[in-house]
């Protein structure tokens, strides 16, 4: 018997590292040995001497110099609201709003299919070619349009950038997510739904006692990864103004971490200081993903 449960032991083990193996080599590879270099940057400090960069080390002087930049400078405290901004725009439209459309979908109510297909299409155009369609519609169509029918001159785009923007990636985020919750959905056993509406249950109710626990699991990824545009998303802003932007209120982390690099490829010193920069913000993100990861399944909403 001791045996046997050793044999047993031996191979559950061996079936666990089995399953560990591949996701922690593709960790090492693709993060620790690619960003390797990065790593070391953020500890060294370059100076322009006889024609070329030297490296000298830093220790922790990027770092302590990233923090009161964030504390101090201007640029930084308008990429942390627009961050905020964004994250909560790109969670309300392709969280909230998708889940709110794809029950509507599945439930097959009146032009449920036009709602599939007009929430969908961001998905399936490019990006960069709707936010140039996008930015004409608000430059030159909407004023024509408003003028003709009220006889009244407003200006588009130009008098209204950061709400256009707003409402463009409101708009842009919505598709993708909202297949996937209507696929989800779409798994549901009828017989529960049917034998719900005989027990006298409305729509709320089967959407927040039936559906949603469901498909939680598939919402509370769609939240989490959904942090990722609060720390590293540019929002489309390089659709908008490519290395130009109209000033500093349009930044945000990865916006601006983008235009120091492209703006001065060849300045090394910038790149030791960007890589303390992301450094710091991995720090952040890492444990908010895992605390808004384990408030999600605490507090998340239980079948009937």
């Amino acid at each position: 018997m001791t045996s046997e449960k050793k044999k047993k032991e031996l191979s559950d083990l061996l079936f666990y590292l089995s399953l560990i193996v591949l996701p922690l080599i593709q960790f090492v590879i693709f993060y620790i040995v690619v960003n390797a270099n990065s790593i070391a940057l953020a500890f060294k400090h370059y100076e322009y001497k006889g024609g070329d960069y030297v490296a000298t080390p830093a220790y922790f002087d990027n770092f302590v110099q990233v923090v009161k930049d964030l504390l101090h400078k201007e640029e930084l405290k308008y990429c942390l609201r627009n961050s905020v901004v964004f994250y909560l725009v790109t969670f309300a439209s392709g969280t909230v709003v998708s889940l709110i459309f794809s029950y509507y979908i599945y439930k097959k109510r009146v032009l449920s299919g036009a709602f599939k297909t007009f929430l969908y299409m961001p998905s399936i155009v490019s990006v960069m070619v709707i936010s140039v369609l996008y930015r004409y519609f608000c430059e030159d169509c909407y004023p024509a349009i408003v003028e003709s029918l009220t006889h009244k001159v407003v200006k588009g785009y130009s008098s209204a950038k950061y709400a256009c923007i707003v409402l463009f990636n409101f708009f842009i985020s919505c598709g993708a997510n909202m297949l996937v919750y209507t696929g989800t959905m779409a798994g549901i056993s009828d017989s529960v739904i049917e034998a719900s509406e005989v027990d006298g249950v409305n729509s709320v109710q089967q959407f927040w006692y039936i559906v949603l626990p469901q498909i939680y699991q598939t919402f509370s990824l769609f939240v989490v990864t959904g942090l990722l545009v609060l720390f590293s998303g540019q929002a489309n802003m390089f659709n908008f103004f490519g290395l130009k932007p109209d000033g500093p209120e349009f930044y945000t982390f990865g916006y601006y971490m983008y235009l120091e690099i492209a703006n001065d490829l060849n300045n090394y010193a910038k790149y030791a200081y960007l890589s303390a920069f992301g450094l710091i913000i991995t720090a952040v993100a890492i444990p908010t993903i895992f605390i808004v990861r384990h408030l999600l399944a605490k507090y998340g909403p239980k079948e009937i």
